[in-house]
């Protein structure tokens, strides 16, 4: 009787540590930055001031280009549309929010719309300056 008793709870511990260990994995598989590490490349970009003030030119605003490639331990490359160059940093996400910290110190705070498989939303708000309305930036980026 003791040796069955010693075998049942074995098995169930061994069940407990299975059943845990599979919902950890799981947990690994769902977490958001999951979601957003790959290459990804710009297909749609929309720039909408507010109707307070003057319109910004998409030239002066400091905006996100042609591809963005988020790694897996939290750097990242993108090129900028003002000079071209790769420029690489750290992405952090807390939620629907997505910040790149640029190596110079500067930064863009993002919010995301949507993400999928295949593709990538982001806005970016841009703050009022010298006249010229605030409003927001549009993104849409395929995966690559």
């Amino acid at each position: 009787m003791l040796k069955r008793k010693c075998i049942s709870v074995f098995s169930i511990g061994w069940l407990v540590i299975f059943v845990f260990t599979f919902a950890c994995e799981q947990n690994k598989e769902l977490a958001p930055n999951n979601v957003l590490i790959g290459e990804y490349q710009i297909i749609d970009l929309i720039v909408v001031n507010d109707e307070n003030g003057v319109p910004q030119k998409t030239e002066d605003l400091n905006l996100l280009d042609h591809f963005l490639q988020l790694n897996n331990d939290g750097t990242f490359n993108m090129s900028k549309q003002n000079n071209g160059k790769l420029q690489n940093g750290n992405w952090i996400q807390s939620g629907s929010k997505l910040l790149l910290i640029m190596e110079d110190g500067s930064n863009f705070a993002l919010s995301i719309t949507q993400t999928d498989t295949s593709k990538l939303q982001l806005d970016q708000p841009f703050e009022a300056q010298l006249g010229f309305a605030p409003g927001v930036v549009y993104y849409e980026f395929c995966r690559i």
